[in-house]
């Protein structure tokens, strides 16, 4: 419903709270907020639109406002009536159109203000998409993509991007953070690869929390006074799975065995909520302030995925959002939808009929706090959420939940205190779009060097070029000499762009559109192409450009009588400060001298002026996109590109090849075909000035893949850590097929080239066993320090140039009882040597750790972990232990797990929960693991992990725990549902020696057995009346007839039997 059409307010509705009432005031916690709500105020609450609902219609006509523009684009009558009224209690999105400064936002922020004030309301919160920096404030700071920013594998990097995009997106009033993505980037056909940091479940986690703790942190202020806002709100996303649809294709359902679910996709979950992956503590320059605010980490926030897990959407599955998410990983914040989602579960995933069943559907079997509504009508939610009330398919509790898990967030931020006041004008607005140095530092560190040959030509001076033996400062054709003189011709339809090598999410959803990709558009203040920032570097190039081919690989305009407002147009592609010749040549163009043959191709004009020069620059890649606009269906890029490489070869001396996209997109031949190779990514406005610096060697590189880079459109060898089992077929011959070998990729995980050399040595391990104890389990010799390892190794630069290494520690598995990965990573650090100095870096591994521990055979949802297997640690990005023995000393002696010879995994877990996780560990086992431990494992053999009491059994208490744990009236008195719910494992229990033994039973008396044999005779009769129809409205008493009962106890034995 367009906002223009919406309903006139009645305002003598009983749904809502007017101004009149009494209601508690703005300082009140939110518990006191809850106490005085109806229940349409907390639906209200539960409830979240967009921006677009309260702006008048000529927003829509896209004219970038002045800041009194901006409020008269406010429509007041819906202000009143969405946030006065009706009491939604949330907001989300950026104007449709046109493009706000932070201050533009704030007075937005501050008349929603006043309309809550004046109905004494909450606070309304409002969520902003800011993926990389503030991306949708004017003049804000662009951090690189947060791939590239894995791609530093530094996570103080993260740290640093969570921190800027929190105080620019604060600065525009706005205190929730939709970011960063948990996903591991397992599909790379997928759109929003660029998102995620990459495939690896350890780097994810690592790396998402530290962005958290940017984003959380309180900021501390030069001038003593609190920053308005004080503090925002992350949103970890999106739970779970989503990352992976089986076709690639953005919201397609994810086909994941639920044993890989917990593997790979659950980890970097369980290191932001639970925090009990253990960060080492040797590193004092990796982690840096994100170590200081840990507690920080955890999200305040979740938005569950567009996917469906196993056929059912997440928004509305139980296992996922409740048992997965709340249960096992102890999340107690705000979980909201994605967009839409609620209503998407009958126009999308059609698993219900109606609106009002989707709502019903997904507060009854999902654990989702707010729906992002956020175009439909408010009101369908509100009235839907009130029919399931009335038809009691929800509680009033389910909804009271909701709400004050909303208002707990508010409260959290500071949104409910009593100073809490925001004005248009206040110092955090002028420090907007501070920290672009910061900013390049970040781009820098997340470019990837993939190829550097030798610089095996003697270049002689062709008339301006460099001197024979002066075009490069190394024997490789990277870094270049900045002191001699060079032709340079830089080409490529990603060369001139801002867009382009920043991506979507940048201004608007899809990211600037052409005609304000460039300084002089609405929406970049900064930045510099690779054309402009490789003109500017030095005066000893001679730089010379074309535009090559078009995005799409078509043809594109080199001169200005041919430009047509495209952005590789003449005008933009000379008029760049530093190029003389190019300016001289664009004036020729314009007098009809360039002396250009009109009828070559775009691509025959870039191989002309490419053969002039010394060295040839060629950006490729993607255009921007976000979401399902950017689905695919083959990874390779627009033909154009690949014919463009191919010309060039033809004619150029040396050629450096620069990538520039938010997926590894397939290169084919172009990797053979040049010289050097850089795998740019999205790292921003300022990527020209960094990849310049780069170039020039003015920066070392030092960023490593962090996914694998496919080589072919199968997916072969993706991800790195594929089993074992996924082989590639290789010969020739008569049966060309029948050798069978890894996977070939492009590059693997972890690559990546320095203008150094580092050399690794002394590989160390403290021992070659890994020893863990299990819960209750007696192994009184084991020692803290037996259940750790450590690794060291001694890292040296031995080259001419300072750099940072990135050390990588992986573990390959000799065998297992489920296939084992290839190889897993276990810990990253990165380190800065100068020439000839070395460092010796450790790493830890505890058999403690569940992201350590493995799924085994007979449970697919519990780590555990398997006695007597070996596995070795690896050292080094390219190290493979597996197939290369000892890998140059790179890889340690086999290391052997030992649990201890009556270890039982269903034991460990059973043990787990009944001490650990259920209030009835007291009451049962007297808080004592040990007893819980020996009455489990003396129930079955010794050293099978698939018995004791079993994992149906583990599977049934853990479900029975969650739910007692949900309930607030919980009392001891409940913890009969242990033993009546799930198997009674204290039934029978000949050799426990500390496990409550049941009464024995005691010589029946005559009298007793009398009335057994009379109320069986009775049972009888009334069984075979019944059958005769004589008894009417028989029937055995179910569950949902006796929840009042003090007898539901007695019941429950018929209950299980209906």
């Amino acid at each position: 419903m367009d906002a223009s059409e919406q309903p006139t307010a009645d305002t003598s509705t009983e749904k809502s709270t007017t101004a009149t009432q009494q209601r508690p005031k703005k300082a009140m916690l939110s518990s006191s907020w809850l106490d005085q709500m109806s229940i349409e105020d907390k639906i209200g609450q539960m409830s979240q639109i967009d921006l677009s609902l309260i702006l008048r219609p000529k927003e829509f006509a896209g004219v970038s406002p002045t800041q009194g523009e901006v409020e008269d684009l406010v429509d007041p009558a819906m202000l009143e009536y969405y946030f006065g009224i009706l009491g939604v209690g949330s907001v989300l999105n950026c104007p449709p159109e046109s493009v706000w400064t932070a201050a533009q936002y704030r007075s937005v922020v501050v008349q929603i203000q006043n309309v809550t004030d004046t109905y004494n309301r909450p606070p309304v919160i409002w969520g902003l998409d800011s993926i990389h920096g503030a991306n949708y404030v004017h003049g804000s700071v662009l951090t690189p993509q947060p791939l590239n920013i894995a791609a530093s594998f530094n996570s103080s990097i993260a740290y640093m991007a969570g921190q800027l995009a929190s105080r620019d997106t604060r600065a525009a009033g706005i205190t929730w953070l939709f970011s960063p993505l948990l996903g591991i980037a397992m599909e790379p056909k997928w759109s929003r690869v660029y998102e995620t940091f990459g495939e690896d479940p350890y780097v994810v986690g690592q790396m998402a929390s530290s962005m958290i703790s940017g984003i959380q942190a309180l900021p501390e202020s030069s001038s003593g006074q609190k920053e308005s806002p004080p503090r925002a709100a992350a949103c970890a996303k999106h739970f779970v799975g989503y990352s992976n649809p089986h076709n690639g294709h953005d919201r397609s359902p994810s086909w994941i065995p639920t044993r890989h679910l917990y593997q790979y996709f659950v980890p970097p979950w369980r290191d932001g909520l639970l925090m009990n992956t253990k960060r080492d503590t040797n590193d004092d320059t990796n982690d840096g302030p994100a170590r200081k605010s840990r507690s920080s980490s955890i999200p305040l926030t979740v938005m569950e995925s567009y996917t469906e897990i196993d056929g059912v959407p997440n928004v509305a599955n139980y296992k996922t959002t409740q048992l997965l998410l709340r249960d096992q990983l102890k999340f107690k914040g705000v979980m909201v939808t994605d967009y839409q989602e609620i209503l998407n579960l009958k126009n999308w995933h059609h698993i219900v009929n109606t609106p009002t069943e989707a709502v019903t559907h997904a507060l009854r079997e999902g654990s989702v706090d707010m729906s992002m509504i956020p175009l439909k009508p408010v009101e369908d939610f509100l009235q839907s959420v009130i029919t399931a009330l009335q038809e009691q398919d929800i509680t009033e509790q389910r909804v009271h939940e909701s709400a004050r898990r909303v208002l707990q967030l508010k409260e959290t931020l500071g949104m409910l205190d009593l100073n809490y006041d925001i004005r248009v004008d206040e110092d955090i607005v002028h420090h907007v779009g501070k920290g672009r140095q910061d900013a390049l530092d970040m781009a820098h560190q997340g470019f990837i060097l993939t190829k550097n040959v030798e610089n095996d030509i003697a270049f002689k001076n062709d008339g301006g070029g460099a001197e024979e033996g002066t075009i490069s400062t190394s024997s490789r054709v990277l870094p270049l000499s900045k002191i001699h003189p060079m032709q340079i011709h830089v080409t490529g339809p990603t060369s001139n762009s801002l867009s382009y090598q920043s991506g979507g999410w940048t201004g608007r959803w899809q990211g600037v559109v052409p005609e304000d990709d460039n300084l002089d558009g609405s929406w970049f203040t900064y930045g510099s192409t690779v054309v402009q920032a490789i003109a500017d570097t030095t005066t000893n190039w001679s730089v010379t450009v074309s535009c090559g081919v078009s995005i799409l690989g078509n043809e594109c305009a080199d001169d200005v009588n041919e430009q047509g407002g495209d952005s590789s147009s003449a005008d933009k592609m000379n008029s760049v400060s530093g190029v003389g010749k190019a300016v001289v040549g664009t004036i020729k163009a314009w007098i009809g001298m360039d002396g250009k043959d009109k009828d070559l191709t775009s691509i025959q004009r870039a191989a002309k002026e490419a053969s002039h020069a010394d060295v040839v620059i060629v950006c490729v890649g993607e255009e921007a996109y976000a979401e399902k606009p950017g689905d695919l269906r083959s990874m390779r890029l627009p033909e154009g590109q690949y014919d463009l490489i191919r010309a060039l070869r033809k004619s150029s001396k040396r050629i450096i090849l620069v990538y520039f996209g938010g997926r590894p997109r397939l290169l084919g031949d172009m990797v053979e075909l040049v010289d050097a190779i850089f795998v740019g990514f999205l790292p921003g406005p300022d990527a020209g000035r960094a990849l310049a610096d780069l170039i020039a060697g003015d920066v070392n590189p030092s960023g490593k893949l962090p996914i694998t880079y496919p080589q072919f459109d199968d997916g072969g060898g993706v991800p790195y850590f594929h089993a074992v089992s996924d082989q590639c077929t290789v010969g020739s011959g008569t049966l060309p097929h029948y050798g069978y070998v890894p996977c070939q990729v492009q590059w693997p995980f972890g690559h990546g080239l320095s203008y150094t050399t580092f050399e690794y040595t002394n590989l160390q391990v403290s021992s070659t066993k890994l020893q863990y104890k299990a819960v209750g389990q007696d192994r009184p010799n084991l020692k803290d320090e037996d259940k750790t390892l450590t690794v060291t190794v001694d890292v040296m630069n031995t080259g001419s140039f300072a750099g940072s290494e990135i050390v990588l520690f992986f573990t390959f598995d000799e065998s297992r009882h489920v296939t084992p990965e290839h190889k897993r990573l276990r810990y990253f650090d990165k380190i800065y040597l100068k020439p000839g100095e070395f460092q010796t870096v450790t790493a830890t591994i505890s058999a403690d750790d569940s992201n350590f521990q493995s799924i085994g055979p007979h449970d697919d949802s519990h780590p555990v972990l398997q006695n007597g297997m070996t596995f070795q640690v690896g050292v080094g990005a390219n190290v493979d232990c597996r197939t290369n023995g000892n890998s140059e000393n790179l890889c340690s002696d086999p290391i052997t797990i030992d649990t201890g010879d009556d270890y039982i995994a269903a034991c460990d877990w059973a043990c787990r929960l009944w001490t650990k996780e259920s209030q009835c560990g007291a009451q049962f086992f007297n808080d004592s693991p040990q007893k819980c431990w020996n009455m489990c494992k003396t129930s079955s053999g010794i050293g099978d992990e698939s018995k004791g009491w079993g994992w149906n059994y583990v599977n049934c208490i853990e479900s029975v725990i969650s739910d007692m744990n949900r309930d607030e009236d919980f009392t001891p008195e409940k913890c009969w549902k242990m033993t009546s719910h799930c198997r009674n494992v204290f039934m029978v229990d000949p050799l426990s020696a500390g496990a409550p033994s049941l009464p024995s039973p005691s010589s029946p008396s005559p009298i007793a057995t009398g009335a057994a044999v009379l109320a069986g005779i009775m049972g009888t009769v009334s069984i075979l009346l019944s059958f005769r129809g004589k008894i009417p409205n028989s029937g055995v008493v179910r569950r949902e007839e006796a929840e009042d009962s003090d007898d539901l106890a007695e019941l429950v034995m018929v209950d299980r039997l209906t």
